[in-house]
This record gives C-alpha cells, structure tokens and sequence, in this order.
C-alpha cells in the first residue's frame, strides 16, 4: 500500500488549487490512499440542503448504525467540505502532522 511521507505535503496545495478531476498522477495516488479504508466510522461528505450547506457524515461501526454527523460544522460550499474532509482524512491515515500554513 503506498506509504504517505512528508514529499506528499506539496500535493496537498495542489489539491486546493486544481479543480476536481484534473489531479496529477501523484496527488491522485495520494487521494486514492486517504480515501481506501473499511466502511466502519468511514467519514464523507454529506448534503444538508442540496446546493446550499454540506457537512462532514459518518458511518457507524456496524451495517445498522445511524449515519452521524461528525461534528457540527456546517459548510456554504462544497469544496469548503472537501478540504475539511482531506484534512480530517489526513490526520487519520497519513502520520504526519497537518501542514499549519495551510490552515
């Protein structure tokens, strides 16, 4: 499974600046391992009103838990909610601290 090191921390700008779907080959084998993980407590993105407010939600632990939202931040756009989701998926999966100069 591709190892996350400290080299990949540029292509987290590279995110933020390239709109969705047109991503180098190294972000999106970046993206690939911080979105590959098991289904349980898994996190995404969720809609609370269509065009207008997105939250971060989560699965539960098993088949029949309610969806939960992950905390109670709420965002007016959609890639404001893919930042937050890429960071909150960083902390977990890359054992590397957040960059602070891209908060």
């Amino acid at each position: 499974m591709y190892q996350i090191t400290e080299r990949d921390i540029p292509l987290l700008r590279e995110y933020r600046d390239v709109p969705s779907r047109h991503h180098s080959l190294p972000l999106h084998r970046l993206l690939t391992r911080l979105r590959t993980e098991g289904l349980e407590g898994k996190t995404f993105i969720l809609t609370v009103q269509p065009g207008k407010e997105w939250a971060i939600g989560q699965l539960g632990n098993r088949r029949d838990d309610p969806i939960t939202f992950h905390d109670e931040r709420r965002f007016d756009t959609f890639k404001a909610a893919q930042w937050a989701l890429l960071r909150l998926r960083w902390e977990k999966h890359a054992g590397i601290p957040w960059p602070e100069d891209l908060d």
